[in-house]
């Protein structure tokens, strides 16, 4: 009787190198020498994590295929970054049942234990786990700062990752609160590093979306800065991008302009489609539409045919909801069966409670504003109104209730109105403190 033993990692390498019609110099690529492929194919040698991470992307096959059979023998140490690589290439679900195990673990110390909870926690917002990710994340931040834990650095990163939590399920108020609390730890120290970019960039992006473009410019600059030194063209794009609409929101428009192209041209270089268009889709709904309303129409039509290629259902619902303002007034029928398909798309996708469906509520109750329909109008404003607060958008808020503040004019019910404009007036100013609406 033969007895079959399990096929060595180098013998997998080998048997995936001969298959593929690759030589040993193809798979070594410069990272390794040929000498040390040789000697893995033979059992002769072992080979790191990131090695093996090399290996499994020349040969096209995942990682996990590779290191499968190896998993019982790995070390604590070799199975923590075998976990990081899988986070870092965004695979959570072959992290998952690693970082269960690692948590299993009773000889970890405890800053091993902190370090298994932050990438649990990371790998469960990957997953789209939010509320799971904060349930581990805050109780461990809170403990740590109450027991007067002394490494800044560990308490950014856990309270980015809250941010990061936060942000994802859309609370930006709570999404605020932990960016901001990570940029004052990471902000004692000299170095400005990669840790505080990203805080840097988070902070203000989430108070851009807020509402607080003004405010934002310093964060994102800082992280602009940082990002452009590293040549991390990717994240240079992301800082100009957020750094346009900011400066759109401050009624800048040719700073923004510059800021749009100058992501869209990066974009475009690193071969990033989708986000080359959402700057389009920006451009056309921001400036464009000021100057020449058909030529952002078509723009937004392009974009929005992409997106429904893409099953990117969320920006085609946001694309198509800001097509129906543009289009109300002079084609009311066309608006209105737009209207209803986008319902159905927010119904069959689940997005309600979302930005998506705010903006959605928003341009119909435009919409109705245009076709006299004041009731279903008011209710539409209040509803959008009261799904920007939750978000945290405010400038959403102010841009719903002045919808319904006309409405109630149209229908002669002044007194509502007046309310409504002075809750208006109340949340501009706390856009815009005194001296700073052109600062």
């Amino acid at each position: 009787m033969t007895i079959q033993t399990a096929e060595t990692i180098g013998e997998k390498i080998r048997r995936l190198r001969l298959e593929k019609g690759m030589s040993q110099s193809d798979v070594a690529d410069g990272f390794v020498t040929i000498s040390m492929i040789s000697q893995l194919e033979r059992n002769k040698n072992t080979a790191s994590v990131e090695l093996l991470h090399h290996i499994a992307r020349k040969l096209q096959v995942p990682l996990h295929e590779l290191v499968k059979n190896e998993l019982e023998q790995m070390e604590v140490f070799a199975k923590h970054k075998l976990i990081k690589v899988y986070l870092e290439t965004a695979q959570p679900q072959q992290a998952k049942p690693l970082l269960v195990e690692l948590k299993l673990q009773p000889d970890l110390s405890q800053a091993d234990q902190i370090e298994v909870a932050i990438d649990y926690a990371e790998c469960l917002n990957q997953l789209g786990l939010y509320d799971d990710a904060i349930e581990i994340l805050l109780p461990l931040v809170t403990q740590l700062e109450n027991n007067n834990f002394d490494d800044a650095y560990t308490l950014a990163r856990i309270r980015n990752k809250l941010g990061n939590s936060s942000y994802q399920k859309r609370d930006l108020t709570n999404a605020y609160y932990n960016y901001h609390k990570a940029y004052d730890l990471i902000d004692r120290y000299e170095t400005f590093d990669q840790l505080a970019a990203f805080i840097s960039f988070n902070l203000g992006n989430t108070l851009r979306l807020m509402g607080h473009g003004h405010q934002a410019f310093l964060y994102l600059e800082r992280s602009y800065s940082y990002f452009r030194s590293t040549t991390d063209i990717k994240r240079q794009a992301d800082a100009l991008f957020a750094h346009g609409r900011a400066y759109f929101q401050a009624f800048d428009t040719i700073r923004a302009a510059q800021m749009f192209e100058e992501a869209f041209v990066l974009y475009k270089g690193l071969n990033m489609i989708s986000w080359a268009v959402k700057v389009q889709h920006h451009v056309a709904l921001l400036l464009t539409s000021q100057e020449d309303k058909p030529e952002a129409v078509a723009v937004l039509k392009d974009c929005a045919a992409f997106y429904l290629e893409q099953k990117d259902y969320k920006n085609y619902v946001l694309v198509l909801s800001r097509m129906t303002e543009m289009q109300s007034t002079d084609h009311p029928h066309e608006v209105a069966t737009m209207l209803q398909e986008i319902a159905a798309l927010i119904d069959k996708h689940s997005l309600h409670h979302s930005i998506e469906h705010a903006v959605f509520l928003q341009a119909r109750s435009k919409h109705y504003l245009c076709t006299n329909n004041y009731t279903k109008c008011i209710e539409d404003s209040l509803k959008s109104a009261d799904l920007f607060d939750k978000i945290g958008i405010v400038t959403g808020k102010v841009d719903s209730l002045e919808v319904a503040v006309d409405a109630y004019q149209k229908t002669g019910k002044f007194e509502q109105a007046l309310i409504l404009e002075r809750e208006r007036n109340l949340l501009f100013k706390n856009l815009y403190p005194k001296g700073d609406l052109f600062s």
